[in-house]
């Protein structure tokens, strides 16, 4: 990953750790499971309201 794309990557990040359910598309219908492009890459991620802890499962990139 270019350092330009890890630096939007991360200020993204940073973004859907204030909101993670306000960004992103719920995945298979699971309100707690969220699809993402953030810096042009896909990112799932899981959502634990119970523990506060967003948990990236999946980053796919093309660099």
């Amino acid at each position: 990953m270019s350092a330009e794309r890890l630096h939007g990557f991360r200020q993204d990040i940073r973004r859907v750790a204030i909101d993670p359910r306000g960004f992103g598309d719920p995945v298979g219908g699971l309100r707690d499971k969220r699809r993402a492009v953030l810096a042009g890459t896909v990112t799932d991620y899981w959502i634990s309201g119970s523990v506060l802890t967003v948990t990236v499962v999946t980053i796919v990139h093309t660099d």
